[in-house]
């Protein structure tokens, strides 16, 4: 017989667990959703992983956010890209699916809401990321390819999303659709083979550190997780100065020409310095705060480099 003590200090007794017993455990019906949405908030954060890997090329890159006004934003010196993540199970995406209620077009309405409000629409675009195809009807392609065709139906539910006139207009010329973006199954091996591209040379044990590592920095993002000191400490002269391009390359990443020597990030932080990259930028805005009412014009959250 085995004891062990309840809540309140009392000792109950016990029969171990028999076979049957894990048994009839392993057979309880579960509820997936959780894991469904686990699965889809970590998609989320890998496409986030590429899209930084991806621009490591472009010097004009500032920022990779996650979790700041939209689920995705990419800063740039010429502007600001705000970008809705959609994952799905099976089918393909109509523009019907969309527009509906709630989902990526109101919510890009909502973005670009406040990108007006605060003076930065000129320079913001907006995209949905979807995985999986179009619909092959001729109203989703004509819209996927060009959402300045959208017909009066769309144009109606997008105005009931709070847009009209020449704001409607200004904001389907600034809208994108990205379908085909790498599947759920096959994501993980799109950025390893992206990684190997990038920093040719390595082990494939080395490659897939630094994944994790990068993937690591952006869940945490995510997630609200706290930076660093040194983080902290670059992100609050990022705030202090934010028109500042130099404040905020000090905690964003070198670009390919500065990564070619061998990668250091090993430890429990990746290091700045010639052969690997530096950080990996996400706001830690919780997701219930992430679409504020006002302006977010000169806002700049802490940033993850953490690392396991």
């Amino acid at each position: 017989m085995s004891t062990y003590e309840t809540a309140n200090g009392v000792g109950d007794a016990y029969e171990p667990l028999g076979p049957e017993h894990l048994a009839a455990f392993a057979a309880l019906r579960s509820d997936t959703t959780g894991l469904t949405t686990f699965e889809r908030y970590v998609w989320q954060a890998k496409l986030a992983v590429r899209s930084w890997l991806g621009a490591l090329a472009d010097a004009g890159l500032l920022a990779v956010v996650c979790e700041h006004v939209e689920d995705l934003a990419i800063v740039h010196v010429a502007g600001f890209r705000f970008a809705q993540l959609k994952t799905r199970d099976k089918g393909s995406w109509s523009v019907a699916n969309i527009c509906r209620p709630g989902h990526a077009i109101e919510r890009l309405v909502a973005s670009y809401k406040l990108a007006d409000a605060s003076d930065i629409a000129a320079f913001s675009s907006f995209e949905v990321w979807l995985e999986g195809p179009p619909s092959e009807k001729k109203e989703t392609n004509d819209f996927f390819a060009d959402p300045t065709s959208a017909s009066e139906a769309i144009k109606k539910q997008i105005r009931a999303f709070g847009l009209t006139g020449a704001k409607l207009t200004d904001f389907l010329n600034r809208l994108s659709i990205h379908c085909h973006q790498p599947a759920r199954q096959a994501v993980d091996a799109v950025n390893i083979r992206l990684i190997g591209a990038i920093w040719p040379g390595q082990t494939m044990e080395q490659v897939e550190r630094l994944y994790e590592t990068l993937l690591c920095a952006a869940v945490s993002a995510q997630s609200a997780s706290e930076a660093p000191q040194i983080v902290r400490r670059a992100i609050r002269a990022a705030r202090e100065a934010p028109a500042s391009t130099a404040s905020w390359h000090r905690i964003s990443i070198p670009h390919r020409s500065a990564a070619s020597g061998p990668l250091s990030a090993v430890g429990s932080r990746i290091r700045s310095g010639p052969g690997c990259p530096s950080c990996l930028w996400g706001s830690v805005t919780p997701r219930t705060q992430a679409r504020p009412s006002g302006s977010f014009r000169g806002h700049c959250d802490e940033r993850i480099v953490r690392t396991r």
